[in-house]
């Protein structure tokens, strides 16, 4: 439940830019055709039902609105210091005993957001203070969250609780014509119905004035406004607590009121036109209390329909043309939102030519009941202190002495999660286990993550092969499961084990190789600690 709150409270964010624009260009052009407004209200519809957000590099929205806490961001959360966190994401049991529950696993030389190297100390109390923040934020979540529901409910409630009214109000009405009914209940016409709409009407209205009448309510039923107002209702419902939807839910009744006018007064002359005004103006003359219909066509802004409709002449092609024009420019710029540029996507290329361009360090996000790929886990750096290795998951330091996972790199970020095909990615250590090459062979890029100084590189790299570069001193390995290492004078054998084929299945196991054909039994140690 908080999950879709959050998605919703965020697209209505990057929305609201979409219904300012609208705002704006209503009445900018004022005297356009309102179908065309009625038409830019439904792709705001539209976008505020979409759970995706369109990229697109011609986007006018400012900024893209992501929610704090959003389960589908992967960023990574801090504690009153600002130190970083690696986040796992978990569904099994531990701690609480809750599903779907994020834990926090603190690492003793992580990155900060910033990509500067921090010195974090292992205490149960640092710890402690990380958990409570997150169920804090946790219980907030879930209280708003409630409240939304409470209110979708609410509105939910008043639009069947209206319905079954109007519905009891118009038991007694009887047919008058080609689906038209009479009734003593109603005071002013209206449309009832969606799957099948009847127009209702009060008994003993001029034959004349009917004319009119049934022009206007013909007009929205060949619009298909019964249908396009309980849409609106309920995305209203979902979008209460958004004062931006309210006002757009407002201006959609009065253009849908506006459109119908200029489509029943189209081939009018003037003495039918002004008619069509005195028969507006004798159906609204009786004062009664506000609607409560949500599918009622209430008459809404009877005096500025009035006025619009008097001076209201059929629009130039000019008019038109340019109308139309800002509209889809306006639609189109405000239903998306800026394309995300990812590591390896830089401003100037200039910049990569001229030398080595610092990229944002991204720490990886996992979920450890995740299947670890095609290819698996693979080992590319063992020494006596630290395993570097990753998947498509992403790629991790290991620390021995600590056995908690100290460094990270999101390989999705940088576009080097490949490990096969086309945009298959190479990835080395050198000999040193100091920095880490990754070689997306299909960009002809080169990216370059010094674990020393924190800091991740890219440049242009023309070779298709890193292990045919003999500048780069790069740590040999022949088996991606099982390498073998000095360490000091003895040679040591790291093999990597995979239970299940599980992200937290992985675990290791050394031995020295002189006892390779006489280990006994050995100790397997979790790469990602629970």
């Amino acid at each position: 439940m908080q999950s879709v709150f959050l998605k919703i409270l965020s697209i209505g964010m990057n929305a609201s830019w979409m219904i300012l624009a609208i705002l704006c260009l209503r009445i900018v052009f004022w005297k356009s055709p309102k179908w065309i407004a009625c038409f830019m209200w439904f792709l705001v519809g539209i976008r505020l039902l979409c759970p995706y957000n369109i990229e697109s590099t011609i986007s006018l929205v400012p900024i893209q609105m992501e929610v704090p806490l959003n389960d589908s961001e992967k960023n990574t959360l801090k504690d009153e210091k600002d130190m970083a966190y690696i986040r796992i994401e978990r569904n099994s049991f531990i701690k609480r005993n809750r599903e779907s529950e994020k834990h926090i696993y603190q690492s003793n030389n992580t990155d900060r957001i910033r990509g500067d190297k921090a010195e974090l100390n292992a205490s149960n109390a640092l710890a402690d203070s990380i958990e409570k923040q997150v169920m804090l934020n946790s219980s907030r979540l879930r209280f708003f969250a409630v409240v939304w529901v409470c209110g979708l409910f609410a509105m939910l409630l008043y639009f069947v609780l209206s319905c079954f009214y109007l519905s009891n109000r118009t038991k007694t009405a009887t047919y008058f014509k080609e689906n038209i009914w009479e009734s003593e209940f109603v005071i002013s016409p209206y449309i009832f119905g969606v799957f099948c709409p009847k127009i209702y009407i009060p008994y003993g209205i001029d034959e004349e004035q009917l004319v009119y009448v049934l022009a206007h309510e013909r007009a929205h039923l060949k619009r298909k406004d019964h249908i396009l107002k309980v849409v609106a209702y309920f995305i209203l419902s979902i979008y209460w607590f958004h004062p931006l939807v309210w006002v757009a839910y407002v201006c959609l009744g009065r253009d849908i009121e506006y459109a119908c006018d200029e489509k029943a007064v189209l081939n009018m002359d003037k003495r039918e036109r002004k008619n069509y005004l005195l028969a507006l103006l004798n159906c609204c003359a009786v004062k009664r209390r506000a609607s409560v219909y949500p599918l009622a066509f209430g008459k809404i802004g009877i005096k500025k329909r009035v006025i619009r409709m008097k001076q209201w002449k059929k629009p130039s092609i000019v008019l038109f043309t340019i109308t139309m024009l800002f509209g889809m420019i306006v639609s189109v710029c405000f239903f998306t939102v800026p394309k995300t540029r990812g590591a390896g996507e830089m401003k100037n290329q200039e910049e990569i030519n001229t030398g080595f361009v610092t990229l944002d360090i991204k720490p990886a996000s996992v979920n450890l009941n995740e299947n670890t790929g095609a290819d698996g886990t693979i080992l590319y750096y063992v020494d006596a202190e630290k395993i570097i290795f990753g998947g498509t998951y992403g790629l991790f330091v290991y620390d021995k002495n600590s056995r908690t996972i100290v460094q990270s790199l999101d390989l999705e970020y940088i576009e080097c999660n490949y490990t096969q095909g086309d945009n298959y990615c190479e990835i080395a250590v050198d000999k040193n286990g100091g920095k880490i090459y990754l070689n997306p062979v299909r960009k002809k890029k080169l990216y370059i993550l010094d674990l020393i100084s924190n800091t991740l590189e890219i440049r242009n790299y023309p070779n298709s092969d890193i292990w045919k570069d003999n500048s780069l001193e790069l740590f040999h390995v022949e088996n991606a499961k099982q390498v073998s290492y000095h360490d000091g004078g003895e040679e040591k054998i790291c093999k990597l084990n995979e239970n299940d084929f599980t992200i937290g299945s992985c675990s290791y196991t050394e031995y020295p190789r002189k006892e390779s054909n006489n280990k006994g039994e050995l100790m397997y140690y979790p790469l990602f600690a629970q």
